[in-house]
């Protein structure tokens, strides 16, 4: 099972709640979001994938995912649930303190990575997609494309329209 898709359902959700008032759509929202809370309170992140064998995902699987938070902010002007709100903060803050400081490598420095694994050399070694992964630190490597910055954008719109209240 891959967390982040979770992120899309749990924003669908309180996108459709806050247009219909469906209260179905608000409890399966709040059920969603308790799972989520569920793995992160466990794990301290919400995982990119859950037990996948696939050897693509095994570089990432323990990754976290900021994909959530931007469904939690929602939900929590809904609900004022607090917990929502921590969770939604701490996958935010994760996101940004991710971001490479890399200055010798202008294409990498400042982006948010997803696979930031401490096993990078470990695994690079096997049988997955090194060459999608660049290693900025003998230790560290992780994926970086445009999609993470769009779910740190969504998620920061969100957060700061909290702020701005």
């Amino acid at each position: 099972m891959k967390s982040h898709f979770l992120g899309y359902i749990l924003n669908g959700m309180t996108d459709a709640y806050r247009i219909v008032r469906d209260e179905r759509l608000l409890r399966m929202a709040n059920r969603l979001a308790e799972f989520v809370a569920q793995n992160f309170y466990y794990r301290q992140v919400v995982p990119y994938c859950v037990n996948s064998d696939h050897p693509a995902d095994q570089f990432e699987m323990d990754s976290p995912v900021i994909d959530p938070a931007t469904g939690l902010f929602k939900l929590y002007q809904i609900t004022r649930e607090a917990w929502q709100l921590d969770i939604a903060l701490k996958l935010w803050w994760h996101s940004y303190t991710w971001q490479v400081e890399c200055p010798e490598r202008p294409e990498l420095h400042g982006a948010i990575v997803q696979g930031h694994n401490p096993r990078a050399a470990e695994l690079s070694r096997g049988e997955v997609h090194a060459s999608r992964h660049p290693v900025f630190n003998p230790n560290k490597t992780g994926h970086v494309c445009i999609y993470y910055h769009n779910q740190y954008v969504l998620s920061s719109r969100e957060l700061l329209g909290l702020l701005a209240k």
